[in-house]
């Protein structure tokens, strides 16, 4: 039997061990900043932008929440126009 054939690997061992130093090389020359994302500095209370201001809306539209309950309401009590404006 020929154990050579038997006991051989398809990439030789060494020569993973010779792109060692290379791999190692270019771990070690890469910049901090492209390893990790940066942590975003907080901002301060006059950075902060003030809340928008929304057009008064009849119906309550102003969440979702307010317009499925005023949906539900409008339909509850038989008001059909009303609730079509929902859509």
């Amino acid at each position: 039997m020929n154990y050579k054939k038997i006991l051989s690997f398809p990439i030789p061992v060494f020569s993973c061990l010779r792109l060692f130093p290379l791999l190692l090389f270019f771990l070690l020359c890469t910049p901090v900043e492209l390893q990790a994302q940066l942590i975003p500095e907080p901002q301060t209370e006059a950075e902060e932008s003030p809340e928008p201001q929304w057009p008064e809306d009849e119906l309550g539209r102003r969440t979702p929440r307010g317009t499925v309950a005023g949906f539900l309401s409008a339909v509850a009590s038989k008001d059909y126009e009303e609730a079509s404006a929902y859509f």
